[in-house]
């Protein structure tokens, strides 16, 4: 599932096509019941997000919501480009635009009433800061961080891969509680979801730094094994210690980590 760098950077390239720009062709659901025609003639004024979540607002006032899920996916650029899947919608400036498919978590929203936004903060939002991400951390101190950081009322648009890797840069095993950290750790796994979600969005998904990424690439060592720190790594050797990474499963999702770093 796409996490929340993977939705704003389609939000970002969708806006980029249509925000402001005449739309000369829109597409909706068929379950969305709308006049498409007034719909694209008053333009899109802006694409947003929160977390996982996208809307986009139209000059009407209404506001169309966009969950990826599992097998939502978007495509963008000058012409459509041949899929296979079953598109759901298109926005179409003068440049180019973007093609929706496969998603089914999508409702056209009335003039005056806002996107339901998961409660948690997103670190992609300019005003969150590792010190409000540490004190939502404390909110709930006794649920263990591996499953709380999955919880989209507490962090919106963290993921597995943002999630095994923040707690490895902090050194945290996920059993642990937020109430079990010292104040320093607790800081150091909130600055690490920040600075990995902001990392991840302008480096379209790479977790580690680029000199390392850089580094591995030219060593040509494949993409997947070379773009995060612990996620979908297992059994290959921990980057600070040198122990494999194991994979294990917490919260009912795959979770990648060094057992002998992280305490």
């Amino acid at each position: 599932m796409p996490e929340g760098p993977e939705i704003r950077r389609a939000a970002d390239r969708l806006d980029a096509y249509v925000t402001g720009k005449p739309l000369i062709e829109l597409e909706l659901p068929d379950w969305v019941d709308a006049d498409s025609t007034a719909l694209r003639d008053s333009g899109i004024t802006a694409v947003r997000t929160h977390g996982k979540l996208m809307w986009v607002e139209f000059g009407t006032g209404h506001a169309l919501t966009i969950h990826l899920q599992l097998y939502g996916r978007w495509r963008f650029g000058r012409v459509e480009p041949a899929m296979s899947r079953s598109r759901r919608a298109a926005f179409v400036g003068p440049q180019g635009g973007g093609w929706l498919y496969s998603a089914t978590d999508v409702y056209l929203l009335p003039p005056g009433v806002s996107p339901e936004r998961p409660r948690g903060l997103d670190p992609l939002h300019p005003e969150t800061t590792a010190a409000t991400l540490a004190t939502r951390l404390l909110a709930s101190p006794r649920r263990q961080i591996g499953s709380q950081l999955l919880d989209q009322n507490v962090v919106a648009g963290i993921g597995n891969y943002l999630r095994c890797d923040a707690l490895f840069l902090a050194g945290v095993a996920p059993e642990r509680r937020a109430i079990d950290l010292s104040e320093s750790r607790l800081n150091a796994l909130a600055a690490a979801l920040l600075l990995l979600s902001r990392r991840s969005l302008a480096t379209t998904g790479i977790t580690i730094n680029s000199e390392l990424f850089a580094d591995e690439r030219a060593a040509r060592i494949p993409r997947r094994f070379a773009r995060h720190y612990v996620y979908g790594r297992a059994g290959h050797p921990c980057r600070s210690c040198g122990r494999p990474i194991t994979r294990e499963t917490i919260a009912a999702r795959p979770f990648y980590a060094c057992r002998h770093c992280q305490r």
